[in-house]
């Protein structure tokens, strides 16, 4: 005997608003399998790459994509997409899965989500993204020869970094622990202290410019290193900018390589 099925599901050519009834188990069975994202592969050329197979998490994902879509109709389109800052791979209970990226909009194959009107959502769903990818390993391979590093100490006195410097800093970051949860993190914002130093990366973003116009133009990291054993991050060329905590003591790094110390 045939079995009815009401299921609701996300995929990114649904309609909304539609109850699906689908009279055949089979048939739930693939629904459910071809639409059920498992794991993202995520690369981003400035925080390097990350693979994302938490539940939850990817849960979180779909339900901005969800806010974007639901208010403007999905179209395919091979030309509405430009700027791609974040890319990768979904893949699917099924084994199968899709390219998408993440700039102006969201595309997940042909398919462009969102409208001038979605920014809000675009821009959350990027912050979300990069806050994931901002893990001490990627953050220290910022801290590099082609990238230029200042520190910078409570009476703005800065001091640029040399390999040496670079390699020492570049340590105690791989050292850090990121701060999840809730109760954490409003302990390391009770407890974090003063800000000691700043380290600033600058890393060199593409002119929009002709070719013969000598502008350079940089996106900056920025690392606030706390008294207490406490970093935050902070990514100065994202509009808008959010605050990444790390549990971790950069102080004693930071006042060796500063000419003034503290």
């Amino acid at each position: 005997m045939l079995s009815l099925g009401i299921i609701t599901f996300w995929q990114y050519e649904k309609n909304y608003d539609h109850l699906v009834l689908i009279q055949d188990r089979e048939q739930v069975l693939e629904v459910v399998n071809t639409s059920t994202p498992v794991k993202l592969e995520v690369y981003s050329n400035r925080w390097g790459k990350t693979i994302i197979s938490e539940s939850s998490v990817i849960r979180d994902v779909w339900d901005i994509a969800d806010e974007m879509s639901k208010s403007n109709p999905l179209q395919k389109s091979q030309n509405a997409y430009d700027s791609d800052k974040i890319s990768g791979t979904i893949y699917y209970l099924n084994n199968k899965k899709s390219a998408f990226n993440l700039g102006s909009y969201l595309k997940i194959g042909d398919i462009i989500y969102g409208n001038p009107k979605d920014k809000p959502y675009v821009d959350q769903l990027k912050n979300y993204i990069n806050e994931i990818l901002c893990s001490p390993e990627n953050l220290s391979n910022l801290i590099n020869e082609r990238n230029k590093v200042t520190v910078v100490d409570s009476n703005n006195n800065i001091q640029k970094c040399g390999r040496d410097d670079k390699t020492s800093i570049c340590n105690k970051i791989l050292k850090c622990s990121k701060i999840h949860g809730n109760e954490a993190l409003e302990k390391a914002i009770n407890t974090k202290g003063k800000v000691i130093y700043h380290i600033k990366t600058y890393l060199e973003k593409e002119s929009n410019s002709s070719p013969n116009t000598k502008e350079t133009s940089y996106a900056i990291i920025n690392i606030d290193v706390y008294e207490n054993g406490y970093i935050v991050i902070q990514d100065f060329s994202n509009e808008v900018v959010t605050a990444i905590y790390m549990k971790g003591d950069l102080v004693e790094v930071c006042k060796n390589i500063s000419k003034t110390g503290i």
